[in-house]
C-alpha cells in the first residue's frame, strides 16, 4: 500500500513539474514574464565578477572565475542552491585550476568540465602579456575534489570560446589564442577516453570569432550565434553544425525580423528555452539611439588666471632656451632669428611677456629704425594645457600713461628677490613718445579689464561664503531646538528609475533551422518593472527548473563605454535575477 501511494505521489508531482514547465515555456513565448532581484546575503558571500563561467546541475547552478573592475581573476568555486536560494562554497579538495576568465564550464553526467580560459597581465612585473590557457579540469561534485586532466593533442591555448556536450562529445568553436588573433576551428573530446581531435568541416564557415553563444538543438546539430572577431568586427550571423555528416557541415542561417534582434550578441550570452533562444538585453530600439550619438566634446580650458606662487614662476620653454643659449645681461639686447629682443626683470605680481623687434622685414629689407619701433608680440602660450601649468604672457599695450621705466622695474624686481626673467622692446633713445609698456607690477595681464573681473570674483566669492555661514548657522540652531524632541526624518527619495535601459527578452525562433535553414527574430515585448536589471553585459544565463538565472556581470552598454558618453566607473554586479512565469 505504502509503494502504491507512493507511486501515485510521485506520478503526480511529475504531472504538476511538467505543467509548470510548459507554462513556463509558454510565458517565455508571449515575453509574459516576472523579474525577481534577490539582493547579495549579509556576510560572507560570492564577490561581484564578469566574465566567469557557470552552469545548471542537479538543482543547482555553480560558477567559477570571472574578473573584478581591475581585471583581477579568480579561481573560487561557488554553488547557487536553487530550493534555498543561498550561496555555499565548496571547499573542494584535489588540483585546483588556475584564476582565469573567459573559460567554457559544462555539465556531464555527475561532472563539470572546465576547459581553457584568460587571466590578465599583473603590474608586477611591468610589461608581463596576458596569458592564456588550454588546462583541462573536471570537478565531481560528489566527493567534492578537482582533477587536473593531461591529455595528449590539446587544443592550443584559447579563451572567449563556446562548448557544449553532444553525447559524450565536447564540442568547442572558435576563441582567441591571443590578444587579437581569433579562430574558427573545431575540437571534439572525447569525455569517455579524454582523447582530443581536431575535426574537419566543409567551407564556407563562419568566420574566425570570440565571445559567440553555442546552443544544442539536438543530438547532430549546434547553432553558433554571434560572436566578435577583433575591433570593429561585431558578427550577428548565425550558423548551423551538422554532426551527422563527415565532414562536419556548415550552413548560414537565414535570419528574420533582424531589426527585432540583439545589435552586441558577442557580450550577452544566449540561453536555449525550449524550440527558442533567449538573449537578454536592452530594446534594439534604444541601442540604436546610443550608438547615434555623438561622442562629447571636450571641454574647453578655462582662460581665468591664477596668480602663481613665488616659487612657480618660471620662464617660458622658449624664454628658457633663449637665455641658456645666448648670456644676455639684465637689460641687454641679442639678436634671435633677425629679431632684436630685449632682456630685462619681471616686475613682481606681473606675467611675463615678450616683444620682438624685427630687423629686417618680410620681404628680408632691412627695416629703419622707426619701423622697429612697431612691435610685434610674440605668445609663448601655444599649449592650452600649458596655461594650468605656468602664468599667460602678458600681451603688449600701447599706452600714453603709467610707462614704468627699466630702472624702476629693475629695483621692484631686486626688491621682491625674484631672479626671473621678461624681454620687452629694446627702445632706442630716438624712439617715439609712444611706448610699448610693460603691465603696471602687481596686476594680471590678460586683458585690460583683468583687474576689474578679478575683483568682481573676489566678491562674488565673498557674498557665497557669508551665505554659507548663515545656513551653517541656521542648520545648527534647527539642531540645538530639537534636541530631546523626537525626530521625524524625511525619507529619501530615489531617482526615478530609466526604464529605456532595462533588460528585455530577446527570442530567437529557432524551430525552422534544421530542415528550413532560417531563424526569426521576434518581436520584443518591452516590460518595465522595478525589479529589471539594467543593461548589463557579460552576465551568465543558465535555465533551471521553470526559470531563468542571471548572475553578475557588468551593469553598462557596451556602445557608450567604446564611445566614452557619458563615462563612469564600471558597476561590477553579484545580483541574481530569476526570470520566470508571470503570476496572474
Amino acid at each position: 500500500m505504502a509503494m502504491v501511494v507512493c507511486k501515485s505521489w510521485c506520478r503526480i508531482m511529475k504531472g504538476v513539474m511538467h505543467q509548470k514547465h510548459q507554462e513556463f515555456l509558454q510565458s517565455v513565448a508571449t515575453s509574459s514574464v516576472q523579474w525577481v532581484r534577490l539582493a547579495p546575503e549579509t556576510g560572507p558571500t560570492i564577490t561581484k565578477r564578469y566574465s566567469h563561467s557557470a552552469c545548471y546541475h542537479n538543482r543547482s547552478m555553480y560558477v567559477f572565475g570571472g574578473c573584478t573592475s581591475t581585471n583581477t581573476t579568480f579561481n573560487d568555486l561557488w554553488r547557487f542552491d536553487l530550493g534555498t536560494r543561498q550561496w555555499i562554497r565548496p571547499l573542494a579538495m584535489g588540483t585546483y585550476p588556475v584564476p582565469k576568465a573567459c573559460a567554457s564550464m559544462v555539465p556531464y553526467e555527475d561532472k563539470i568540465i572546465l576547459f581553457g580560459g584568460w587571466s590578465q597581465s599583473t603590474p608586477y612585473p611591468l610589461h608581463e602579456a596576458a596569458r592564456f590557457f588550454n588546462e583541462l579540469h573536471v570537478y565531481t561534485p560528489m566527493t567534492n575534489r578537482w582533477s587536473h586532466i593531461i591529455t595528449r593533442d590539446a587544443p592550443p591555448k584559447t579563451a572567449g570560446h563556446s562548448a557544449s556536450v553532444v553525447g559524450d562529445v565536447m564540442v568547442v568553436f572558435g576563441g582567441s589564442h591571443n590578444h587579437g588573433v581569433s579562430c574558427n576551428d573545431i575540437w571534439a573530446l572525447n569525455i569517455k577516453d579524454m582523447m582530443w581531435a581536431k575535426i574537419a568541416s566543409t567551407q564556407p564557415k563562419p568566420r574566425a570569432r570570440y565571445g559567440q553563444s553555442q546552443v544544442v538543438l539536438d543530438e547532430g546539430h549546434i547553432l553558433i550565434i554571434g560572436g566578435c572577431g577583433g575591433p570593429n568586427r561585431q558578427y550577428s550571423d548565425i550558423w548551423l553544425l551538422n554532426l551527422t555528416t563527415d565532414p562536419w557541415s556548415w550552413q548560414e542561417m537565414t535570419v528574420e525580423n533582424a531589426e527585432h534582434g540583439v545589435t552586441q550578441l558577442w557580450c550577452h550570452p544566449a540561453c536555449k528555452v525550449g524550440d527558442r533562444v533567449v538573449v537578454l538585453s536592452k530594446s534594439s530600439k534604444a541601442s540604436k539611439g546610443t550608438d547615434t550619438t555623438p561622442p562629447q566634446p571636450n571641454p574647453r580650458p578655462s582662460r581665468i588666471w591664477v596668480p602663481p606662487r613665488q616659487d612657480e614662476v618660471a620662464p617660458p620653454r622658449g624664454i628658457a632656451r633663449l637665455n641658456a643659449n645666448h648670456a644676455v645681461p639684465p637689460g641687454g639686447a641679442v639678436q634671435v632669428h633677425g629679431c632684436s629682443v630685449q632682456h630685462r626683470t619681471s616686475p613682481p605680481g606681473g606675467g611675463l611677456s615678450a616683444s620682438v623687434v624685427p630687423s629686417s622685414g618680410i620681404d628680408g629689407r632691412h627695416l629703419s629704425e622707426d619701423d622697429r619701433g612697431k612691435e610685434t608680440p610674440m605668445d609663448f602660450s601655444n599649449d592650452s594645457t600649458d596655461c594650468f601649468k605656468r602664468p599667460l604672457l602678458d600681451r603688449t599695450c600701447t599706452s600714453s600713461s603709467g610707462i614704468t621705466s627699466q630702472d624702476d622695474v629693475a629695483g621692484t624686481a631686486s626688491a621682491s628677490g625674484r631672479d626671473t626673467c621678461d624681454m620687452c622692446v629694446n627702445k632706442s633713445p630716438s624712439s617715439s613718445p609712444k611706448h610699448t609698456g610693460a603691465v603696471r607690477a602687481g596686476s594680471p595681464s590678460i586683458r585690460p579689464n583683468a583687474m576689474s573681473n578679478r575683483l568682481k570674483q573676489l566678491e562674488t566669492l565673498r557674498k557665497y561664503e557669508e551665505r554659507l555661514k548663515e545656513q551653517v548657522a541656521k542648520a545648527h540652531s534647527l539642531v540645538s531646538e530639537a534636541a530631546g524632541k523626537p525626530m521625524n526624518p524625511q525619507p529619501i527619495v530615489s531617482p526615478p528609475k530609466d526604464y529605456s535601459n532595462t533588460l528585455q527578452l530577446h527570442i530567437l525562433i529557432v524551430s525552422e533551422a534544421i530542415f528550413h535553414g532560417r531563424v526569426s527574430w521576434q518581436p520584443v515585448r518591452e516590460v518595465f518593472t522595478d525589479s529589471t536589471p539594467d543593461e548589463t553585459i557579460f552576465y551568465s544565463l543558465v535555465e533551471g527548473r521553470g526559470e531563468l538565472i542571471m548572475f553578475g556581470g557588468i551593469q553598462s552598454d557596451f556602445n557608450t563605454m567604446q564611445r566614452g558618453i557619458g563615462a563612469k566607473a564600471h558597476v561590477i554586479s553579484n545580483d541574481v535575477h530569476f526570470i520566470s512565469a508571470q503570476q496572474l
